[in-house]
């Protein structure tokens, strides 16, 4: 039975790595775009929930965490926390 040899089995490995670490540079570098994007709306998100929470719980403004209200709080972020409570100062009912 006849062993590889190691030299040849080296470089095929350090040839695979780099392969790799290109591959990863390329698809990061397409999608950095829309990774952005993403982590924008995730920041945003969790942002204008905390903001309606710390309104609920200091200042007792008493804006309902619903479907109809955390779903543009998730898109918009502080606008929209600024829109739901100025809604809720002029007394519309959430």
């Amino acid at each position: 039975m006849a062993y590889p040899d190691p030299v040849s089995a080296t470089i095929g490995g350090i040839l695979l790595v780099i392969l790799i670490v290109i591959g990863v540079w390329i698809v990061l570098k397409i999608f950095r775009h829309a990774l952005k994007i993403v982590f924008g709306v995730i920041i945003n998100s969790i942002v204008g929930v905390l903001a309606i929470l710390g309104l609920n719980l200091f200042l007792n403004i008493g804006i309902p965490l619903k479907a109809y209200t955390l779903i543009p709080v998730a898109l918009f972020g502080i606008p929209s926390v600024a829109t739901l409570l100025i809604l809720r100062l002029f007394g519309v009912a959430l």
